[in-house]
């Protein structure tokens, strides 16, 4: 029973971790392109790890600028 215990008090963030993809809508759009870049980097070869390489920074592109265009304030006075 302590073993149970232990393993839940150590697995408590993964109970939440798909509320987190729920709530943020950037992270929804850009996961796709994170894993069919990262299926593609394990393939043996240089052009699907090209393309691999390609799709996972076109998806960090997509993060970055859905973060920079909700971070922004609004002036309303």
């Amino acid at each position: 029973m302590k073993t149970a215990w232990t393993a839940m008090r150590l697995a408590i963030v993964l109970y939440f971790l798909p509320f987190f993809f729920v709530m943020n809508d950037a992270l929804l759009w850009v996961r796709p392109f994170l894993i069919v870049g990262g299926f593609l980097i394990a393939f043996p070869g240089w052009m699907p790890t090209i393309y691999g390489a390609v799709l996972i920074g076109l998806g960090i592109v997509i993060a970055l600028l859905g973060r920079k265009t909700a971070a922004k304030p609004t002036n309303v006075v």
